[in-house]
């Protein structure tokens, strides 16, 4: 970690996955994780040597984990250029990472994601092939929504008998009891609006699941040089699909008419009252489990979360109270 190659940095910033860090930032970073215990499990993992690593460097990115991008150099098979996650503060509570290992399975031979070279279901540490494309941000999701609404079609199609559900009323339930146990600055009316949330929730068709992603953030889609990826699959399951639609509206915080416009292109028609209502919910309901976990995640020790914990929960309280 004593040389940083700014030849490294320029083609990062702007050709890359995540943007690399400054030389201070990542001396704060490694700390996280013993840099030896990383480079040991990766060869391991690869099947390749430790001197094999040209390098090792942090990345930001993401909420939930640290990244590191290495590139592999004296194994031909393994020649390139690679990330390697290792689970932040509190994320070993928060993900089923046998479900994660069952999606990645599901999803191996359809082109969505990049190739996982190795997964550590136990630890969570996970190797990709790194990618050469544009990261999306919240602007480019709209524009951009013809190609999403594609990749999210072929995911939505996919055989997935095997795959687990992904149940919200658990992952809630289990966020809650997290932070409950950890003291977590919970809002005083938390349990008012969880109970809000069920009631609106029985009003609602039960419907035919599929395999989602479900944690559609704008930097989870990648635009490659040869397609559309989607990385990032920690909260996969099979759900519905309005979920993902929902999602993918939230995390780049379209304006209603957008909003709409998307689920209607989703559709292939204008979206009946019922399908509406259903989107609807979701995106109430994603904003008050994401505040929750994050409440979580600051009593775990990222103080980052704060401000992203208040933001959604304001704006599950403002769909809870247009639901009424």
């Amino acid at each position: 970690m004593d040389v940083w190659p700014q030849k490294l940095f320029s083609t990062l910033e702007s050709a890359f996955e995540y943007c690399p860090l400054t030389p201070k930032e990542a001396d704060e970073f490694v700390r996280l994780v013993p840099e030896a215990s990383v480079v040991n499990e990766v060869a391991r993992g690869m099947g390749i040597r430790e001197r094999d690593i040209d390098w090792l460097y942090p990345l930001s990115g993401g909420m939930t984990n640290n990244n590191y991008l290495f590139r592999v150099v004296g194994s031909a098979q393994s020649a390139g250029m690679y990330v390697v996650r290792i689970p932040g503060a509190g994320t070993s509570e928060l993900i089923d990472r046998g479900r994660e290992q069952q999606c990645l399975q599901a999803i191996a031979e359809a082109d969505l994601d990049t190739r996982t070279c190795y997964l550590n279901p136990g630890r969570g540490i996970k190797v990709t092939q790194f990618i050469t494309g544009k990261t999306y941000q919240p602007d480019d999701v709209y524009g951009q929504r013809s190609l999403i609404i594609g990749l999210l079609k072929k995911l939505h199609q996919l055989p997935c008998r095997q795959v687990p559900h992904y149940s919200f009323d658990d992952e809630l339930s289990h966020y809650t009891q997290l932070a409950v146990d950890a003291n977590a600055e919970l809002p005083e009316n938390w349990r008012q609006c969880v109970e809000q949330l069920q009631q609106w929730q029985s009003r609602l068709q039960p419907q035919v699941t599929c395999l989602c992603h479900n944690d559609l953030v704008p930097a989870n889609f990648i635009e490659g040089q040869d397609r559309l990826y989607l990385i990032d699959w920690e909260y996969a399951g099979k759900n519905d699909p309005l979920f993902d639609i929902a999602s993918c509206v939230n995390e780049a915080e379209l304006p209603n008419e957008q909003g709409l416009q998307l689920l209607q292109d989703y559709l292939g028609h204008p979206p009946t009252l019922a399908e509406i209502e259903r989107f609807h919910f979701w995106m109430t309901a994603q904003h008050l489990l994401w505040s929750i976990w994050a409440f979580y995640k600051v009593q775990a020790g990222d103080s980052t979360l704060k401000g992203y914990a208040v933001d959604r929960y304001r704006k599950a309280e403002a769909g809870l109270k247009a639901c009424n």
